[in-house]
């Protein structure tokens, strides 16, 4: 069960997951303490959620809303400037990005920014568009990449194998489906390599949020969508670690997206930074390798 934490405007701000499965912490405690000992650990996840809620009404910090306010412009930005195609997330972790995501999503779908805000009809433009989620729901996997074995975050362990994993597929479904109807969601589980080539063909996609961490998955999820056409014109693309690595343009999401410039003559507008890890562009054209 996961519990979601809103701002005064409805927009996710923090999720809190109550997980009823013991960790190994908890097993390795008396057979007898166990139940008592995951009480405790699961009231203190309520107990932070309530006090959050009802005490805490502070707003998020600059980093928080700063993430909040440009995925929220991006599903804007899509539905305004007629962006063809669906919007897709690599990488899932918490669930709150894609959370926001859907909730934008949601706000667009409805009509609500033309009826409400410029008191105007919804028009071909809003027509509901999906949202595609992809995870392995395993954390990360090995780094097999030389590139991704020199990274001080690999190295150190930050981006160990199996770390970044929280939700599960479920729990992951579970929060969208509050926000967007259930039968927009689409997940993916699995390594990225493997589960691309399940898209459906000729799926195209006017969003990208791309939290893949590693160099490989990152070139795995660009090298299919630019080889088989799936970025529609204007696209838009978040990459979510584009600084860590101490911003090495040699590492990461970095090195990834110089090479399938290259690779691809991709023609791009460079939207400024979408947090202080992360970056943002707009595709314009690019040369694909699959008819």
């Amino acid at each position: 069960m996961v519990l979601i934490r809103s701002d005064k405007n409805g927009v996710p701000r923090r999720l809190y997951r109550l997980n009823w499965t013991p960790g190994n912490r908890i097993r390795r405690l008396p057979k007898r303490i166990q139940p008592f000992a995951l009480l405790c650990r699961e009231h203190s996840i309520v107990r932070r959620y309530w006090l959050d809620r009802i005490f805490y009404r502070q707003p998020p910090e600059e980093s928080e809303r700063q993430v909040q306010e440009n995925l929220s412009l991006g599903a804007q930005y899509v539905y305004e400037a007629d962006v063809k195609g669906d919007i897709a997330e690599f990488g899932t972790m918490s669930g709150l990005t894609a959370a926001i995501i859907s909730f934008a999503m949601s706000k667009f779908n409805k009509g609500w920014f033309r009826n409400r805000i410029l008191q105007m009809p919804t028009d071909e433009r809003f027509k509901p568009k999906k949202l595609f989620l992809f995870d392995s729901f395993q954390g990360l996997p090995v780094a097999e990449s030389e590139v991704d074995r020199n990274s001080p975050h690999v190295r150190t362990g930050v981006w160990g194998t199996g770390s970044c994993l929280e939700l599960s597929k479920e729990e992951l479904r579970e929060v969208c489906a509050r926000l967007l109807p259930s039968e927009r969601i689409v997940i993916y589980d699995g390594w990225f390599k493997d589960t691309l080539p399940q898209i459906p063909p000729g799926t195209k996609f006017s969003m990208l949020h791309i939290d893949c961490d590693l160099y490989q998955s990152t070139v795995d999820v660009l090298d299919f969508c630019f080889s088989h056409g799936s970025l529609s014109e204007g696209a838009a693309i978040f990459f979510d670690d584009w600084n860590p690595n101490r911003a090495s343009p040699q590492l990461g999401e970095r090195r990834a997206w110089s090479e399938m410039v290259e690779k691809y003559s991709i023609v791009y507008s460079d939207w400024g930074d979408y947090s202080w890890g992360g970056k943002r562009f707009l595709i314009h054209s690019y040369h694909r390798t699959i008819s």
